[in-house]
């Protein structure tokens, strides 16, 4: 007897399978075909970006998976509606990132760092740079024509797509939600289950969910996340996500010296001591009594109390052999616009090249490029780190109480205190900025009756300014200079147009030849000042520190030639010169230590022998023996013995130094502790707190 075991059927076209008809109609209604062109278009977006701005493959995994949800999504939303409804959200939804992708792609290429949302809410950073230089960002859309070609082919196949079918069919919106809502479940879950490596400290996981940083959001999250959390943030900065305060202390590298004066270097130094004050000097921290632990312990609000546990765990910097060396002269602070060692020449540019080379001689300075000129010179005024998520730091300053800006100083101790900048007074809110750091403020349209070209001069606005100041007892200026500013070229850049004739015969780039003819009226007007000083018979009784805003924009193409492309790419874009400089010095000191600009107001306080409290700013005395620390915009930092690289999560020793074990770890810790102290002294105008709880009228001397 044979039994015949018949097969089971598989039908695939049961009609009660649910999924079974959802694909259905997808085929029939040609939507699964749009939505296979967004998620290709997606992807396609975000790999391509990945590479015009970064260059390599690192970190693209997760934004690729991540735009792949999203073009899935998209897609889907454009089969929720009738067919007319469907082709208007398919060209906004297309459109409105193609342009997003715009923005952020000439943003970075201007700038090198990620555009932020805070620049055009709440802010007029954005707003100033469309308005006022437009032919910056013209330059920026034409040199990167091709690339935007090619980012534009997928509405090109789009618009081919559409016309050969017009009807935009769709899906019943019960299917559309079914799909939509399992698209969205699984990005979620991929989202929360992501595995951190417990050694990368940026990665993807932690990124999103504990130290978002705006440039390593955009390479290691992508593009939709970084745009989604950064309009939140802008908007609730309240919930940038933050660690619980953890104190750290740098690890000791070689056992510290004894701090009792050498009575031979203090000689040296101060030749106006008597030997019974020579002996009995010591070197004390830069310290005030404040008990920081005590108030750590009151019932403040916790952005407070994390700030006043961290204010007493912070290593205090100590008095040096320079302490009080500057006590009683007359300061002049200038920010840069774009300086940098490409613009010293001993003879095109004889002055800044004396003022570099003599004086305090500062070999390793770095300059962090976070957003802008206005990040720069925050960074140089303040002693801060700009607000990390790209918050427009400086104009939110303007209605705190900056007392440690050296207008808010010097003022209260008898000093004059004017501030000058010769582009328009109102450029990036400086009318409430410079006023509320103590400073008596002219601009071009604000009494500052400089020459209105593009840019304007340096030299001018020193003709124009100094004899406002320099007859009085005790005087502080700070200038913001505009000469040195992009683009460099002999047609639109009225300084560079000016010193042609200087440069013309020079064997380099004409971008090159241009930008050192515009610095060369810096180097004018630095002439002018010192030697209107001079004739005042003040010139050593002054000191003046200058730094730049940031490096020259606009030339990475021609710089990566000159010092390689992968200095541009990293720390060698960054490594400057900062002027300090006294015509009272007869000798120069060199100075090895790792610094950059956040250190020069608290260097200057020392300097000056003011009493004041190092831990209240997060730069550090630069002459004093703290380890030499300069932090990044994507936090990468550099330490005097290695240079760290938050995106490769690598290190490059400077030094055959044996480090103590757990140090990179520490310093990683570190720099998220700074980072973020910074942040919370601007948002929580933590000055005007201290002044309030210590019952204080200032908090130097």
């Amino acid at each position: 007897m044979q039994f015949k075991i018949k097969k089971p059927e598989i039908n695939i076209s049961i009609k009660s399978s649910e999924i079974q008809k959802s694909m259905e109609h997808l085929f029939h209604q040609k939507a699964l075909l749009r939505v296979i062109l967004f998620l290709c278009t997606f992807i396609y977006w975000e790999f391509l970006m990945h590479m015009i701005l970064f260059n390599d493959f690192h970190g693209l995994l997760y934004p690729l998976i991540i735009s792949a949800f999203m073009g899935i999504a998209a897609g889907l939303i454009t089969t929720s509606c009738r067919p007319g409804m469907n082709l208007i959200l398919t060209w906004l939804i297309l459109i409105f990132r193609f342009l997003l992708i715009m923005v952020y792609l000439i943003f970075w290429k201007v700038f090198r760092t990620a555009f932020s949302f805070s620049l055009v809410i709440g802010g007029t950073e954005g707003i100033n740079a469309l308005t006022q230089f437009t032919d910056l960002v013209v330059n920026a859309i034409i040199s990167n024509l091709l690339w935007i070609i090619l980012f534009a082919l997928p509405l090109i196949i789009f618009l081919i797509f559409t016309i050969c079918n017009p009807k935009f069919h769709y899906l019943r919106p019960g299917v559309t939600m079914k799909w939509l809502t399992a698209v969205m479940i699984l990005m979620a879950f991929f989202t929360l289950t992501i595995k951190a490596d417990t050694t990368d400290t940026y990665s993807p996981q932690s990124l999103y969910s504990s130290q978002w940083v705006k440039d390593l959001s955009l390479r290691k999250l992508g593009l939709d996340l970084t745009v989604l959390s950064d309009f939140k943030y802008t908007l609730f900065p309240s919930l940038v996500p933050q660690e619980d305060f953890t104190a750290y202390t740098v690890p000791t590298i070689e056992e510290p010296e004894d701090k009792m004066v050498d009575i031979v270097e203090v000689v040296t130094s101060h030749p106006d001591l008597d030997s019974d004050e020579v002996v009995s000097l010591y070197y004390g921290d830069n310290v005030l009594d404040y008990d920081f632990a005590e108030l750590a312990e009151s019932k403040d609000d916790e952005d407070y109390k994390w700030l006043n546990q961290y204010m007493a765990s912070a290593e205090p910097t100590t008095q040096n052999a320079y302490t009080g060396m500057f006590e009683g002269y007359n300061l002049i602070l200038l920010t840069a616009e774009s300086f940098s060692p490409w613009a010293i020449d001993k003879d095109l540019t004889p002055t800044l090249y004396k003022m570099v080379n003599t004086g305090f001689v500062i070999n390793n300075f770095y300059i962090p490029a976070f957003n802008n000129t206005s990040d720069g010179e925050y960074m140089v005024c303040t002693g801060l780190i700009p607000n990390g998520q790209g918050n427009h730091s400086f104009q939110n300053s303007a209605d705190n109480d900056m007392a440690l800006c050296f207008g808010n100083i010097l003022g209260p101790l008898g000093y004059s205190t004017n501030a000058y900048h010769n582009h328009t007074y109102t450029f990036y809110e400086r009318d409430e900025t410079h006023p509320n750091m103590g400073y008596t403020y002219k601009g071009y349209g604000n009494g500052l009756d400089v020459t209105y070209v593009w840019p304007e001069s340096d030299l001018e606005m020193m003709e124009k300014s100094m004899d406002d100041y320099i007859n009085n007892e005790h005087f502080h200026a700070y200038y913001m200079t505009v000469s040195g500013h992009m683009e460099y070229n002999f047609t639109g850049n009225s300084m560079s147009y000016k010193h042609y004739d200087e440069v013309k015969d020079l064997e380099m780039d004409d971008q090159m030849k241009a930008y050192i003819a515009c610095q060369i009226e810096l180097d004018r007007a630095l002439e002018y000042m010192i030697s209107r000083l001079e004739e005042a018979g003040v010139a050593d009784k002054t000191v003046i520190a200058l730094a730049p805003d940031h490096y020259p924009y606009a030339m990475e193409e021609l710089l990566s030639e000159m010092i390689g492309e992968e200095s541009v790419n990293w720390y060698g874009l960054y490594e400057s010169n900062m002027i300090l400089w006294s015509a009272s010095m007869t000798e120069s000191v060199q100075i090895d230590k790792v610094c950059s600009s956040i250190d020069i107001v608290p260097t200057l306080c020392n300097l000056l022998g003011l009493n004041y409290d190092s831990r209240l700013y997060i730069g550090q005395d630069i002459l004093s023996d703290s380890p030499g620390l300069v932090i990044f915009s994507n936090k990468s930092f550099v330490t005097d013995y290695l240079i760290y690289d938050s995106v490769t999560e690598s290190a490059k020793m400077l030094s055959n130094t044996d480090l103590p074990e757990g140090y990179l770890d520490t310093m990683k810790e570190i720099v998220n502790t700074r980072w973020t102290a910074s942040g919370k002294i601007l948002t929580t105008d933590y000055y005007a707190y201290l002044k309030e709880k210590l019952q204080k009228e200032a908090l130097v001397y």
